[in-house]
């Protein structure tokens, strides 16, 4: 009998690991030019028309991730269900030394559960005139009010708290449905 009931219990966690595993609390996707595409022409005209660049890049299903860039900086256009929300804005009024932010590394887009995306945070960089980096994190909340900046932090564990513990959206929410 204890056998028997040590092999259940051995199955019922080996169970539960697999199911974890198969669930992430994250994911990361890419936002460098070469590894996103066109978007679909009509779309790609709209930006155009404003003399942009536009590129459709990786993200969950349900969501869109346009990297959008002008001659002196870049910066995410990001599609729901429901919203669209552009961090142009936002971008424009951090100061960052050296100006013409730039989008770096992965999104990181964090789970709220299995089915849900609570937010993301992905990187900005800007050079100054002595050649150093500087970065910054913007967290935007993915919640059921739409899509809204949380603020722009120095670090990343700063930016992922702020969408973990369900930081207030700043007071300008630029969500559009």
């Amino acid at each position: 009998m204890r056998p028997a009931l040590f092999m259940a219990a051995l199955s019922l966690v080996s169970g539960l690991a697999s199911q974890a595993q198969a669930a992430p609390d994250r994911i990361e996707t890419p936002v460098r030019e070469r590894q996103c595409r066109n978007p679909p022409e009509i779309e790609g005209r709209y930006y155009n028309q404003q003399g942009l660049g536009a590129l459709r890049c990786p993200a969950p299903p349900g969501y869109e991730i346009l990297l959008v860039s002008s001659p002196t900086q870049q910066w995410l256009d990001i599609s729901g269900p429901t919203h669209t929300w552009s961090s142009e804005r936002l971008i424009r009024q951090q100061k960052l030394p050296g100006g013409a932010p730039r989008m770096g590394g992965p999104v990181s887009w964090l789970a709220q559960s299995p089915e849900r995306w609570q937010g993301l945070v992905f990187l900005l960089y800007s050079q100054d005139e002595q050649y150093r980096y500087h970065e910054a994190y913007v967290a935007v909340s993915l919640g059921d009010g739409g899509i809204c900046p949380l603020g722009v932090f120095p670090f990343r564990r700063e930016a992922e708290n702020a969408v973990r513990q369900g930081q207030a959206c700043l007071s300008e929410d630029v969500t559009r449905p």
